[in-house]
C-alpha cells in the first residue's frame, strides 16, 4: 500500500488548526507544505475531523409555505 503519514506532519497539522480553527484547508497545506489531498486524508481518517464552512441562506417565511 501507500506510505503512512509521518506522525510528525498529523501534529503540525493539528497544531495548526488549534491555533487557528477558521483556516481554510487549502492556505493550511501550502503553509505546512503538505499536499491537499494528503492534508484531506489526515483531517478526515486520522484526527476525524470534519472541515466545513457555513453557508448564509435565505430564511423561509410563512408565506413560502403558502405558495408551495
Amino acid at each position: 500500500g501507500q506510505p503512512r503519514v509521518p506522525e510528525k506532519t498529523v501534529d503540525h497539522l493539528r497544531a495548526s488548526f488549534a491555533h487557528s480553527p477558521k483556516k481554510c484547508t487549502r492556505r493550511a497545506s501550502r503553509e505546512l507544505n503538505i499536499p491537499r489531498l494528503t492534508f484531506w486524508e489526515v483531517l478526515r481518517k486520522i484526527l476525524k475531523w470534519r472541515p466545513y464552512r457555513l453557508q448564509l441562506l435565505q430564511t423561509l417565511s410563512i408565506e413560502d409555505k403558502v405558495k408551495r
